[in-house]
């Protein structure tokens, strides 16, 4: 995992921060393959809807306590690695999408012909639509699904609103503190 973090940290919570982007990768990468060999296939619904919680509350979570709060902790003695936080959201995009796709096999999308049933690559383009607020229009959640496919919207926005954030701090040049030393130790 060198190419995520090449850099060793020192606080305890870029630490934490750091095994929780890892374990979201890792999360993101079952969610992935079980769309070939689906273990979410409606024969234990409430199983099902209990994990598909636990996964979109994980999801969520990272999101917040990862993604959106380190640019707020900014100070004069901390400024985020926008490697770093790029790295992170990315993961946070990643998972989203493939959660809610899982979240739309379970609750059901409809199609443009209600004969059709939706293939898990059809769930996995109506949550990048989704996420991405694009609407083609193609597909719909079901009623079911509703309240999932706005929150997704919302977390969509919030998403891009931190892309624009990374590419500022990407953009400010290199910082030095009050005494011209580089303030490269607490970059993380």
């Amino acid at each position: 995992m060198n190419f995520l973090f090449p850099r060793k940290t020192s606080t305890i919570g870029s630490n934490l921060r750091k095994m929780w982007t890892i374990a979201s990768v890792a999360v993101s990468i079952v969610i992935f393959l079980e769309a070939f060999n689906p273990v979410f296939d409606g024969t234990r619904p409430f199983l099902e809807k209990t994990a598909i919680s636990v996964l979109t509350l994980w999801s969520t979570a990272y999101f917040v306590l990862v993604v959106a709060t380190v640019p707020f902790l900014t100070s004069h003695d901390f400024w985020p690695n926008p490697t770093r936080l790029a790295t992170d959201a990315l993961v946070s995009i990643t998972q989203t999408i493939f959660v809610f796709a899982l979240v739309y096999r379970t609750y059901g999308i409809v199609g443009p012909t209600s004969e059709a049933t939706a293939s898990a690559w059809d769930h996995l383009y109506f949550s990048a639509v989704t996420f991405s607020t694009l609407g083609y229009g193609d597909f719909r959640p079901d009623i079911a699904a509703r309240g999932f496919a706005a929150f997704q919207s919302i977390v969509g926005n919030l998403h891009l609103g931190m892309i624009v954030g990374v590419a500022f701090f990407a953009a400010q040049p290199e910082r030095s503190d009050n005494h011209g030393n580089n303030n490269a130790t607490n970059n993380e």
